[in-house]
């Protein structure tokens, strides 16, 4: 049995600008957190590597794939039954066919910047819960 035990020295802001610290700490790897802006995560990540740390553990699920059939039986999204419906009818002005759906579920507030790429198709939904509808293209040398 073991115990591991994570220091977290961005808690101390007068450690951080410690030069001599000391010999670098053997562990480098660390997971973060509820950094919600660039701005926020460039600092954390600026300090971090000055502190000997280079890898960053991210505890993310992966894309699902769903059948467009069962997307409105996810518990997930039962405030956006309908927005399969409305993207496909949103796009189909574009004549954009919605090919396939992927979900991506996580508790990180990510802010319109990084999920708004293309305005033009890719929206923010707003009820009981935050959704973000992002339209990726199939082959990606092609426009959506």
């Amino acid at each position: 049995m073991f115990s591991l035990i994570l220091l977290v020295l961005f808690s101390v802001p007068c450690w951080i600008n410690c030069q001599n610290f000391g010999p670098p700490y053997p562990v480098t790897g660390s997971w973060f957190k509820d950094r919600y802006t660039r701005t926020e995560w460039n600092e954390t990540l600026r300090e971090f590597t000055k502190l000997g740390g280079d890898t960053v553990i991210l505890r993310a699920p992966a894309l699902v794939s769903v059948n467009p059939d069962s997307f409105s039986q996810d518990p997930n999204f039962r405030w956006c039954r309908d927005c399969l419906k409305r993207a496909a009818s949103d796009l189909s002005v574009y004549n954009i066919t919605i090919r396939s759906v992927m979900t991506y579920t996580y508790e990180e507030d990510f802010t319109n910047d990084a999920m708004i790429q293309c305005g033009t198709f890719d929206k923010k939904i707003i009820t009981d819960r935050i959704y973000y509808r992002v339209v990726l293209p199939v082959d990606p040398t092609t426009h959506p």
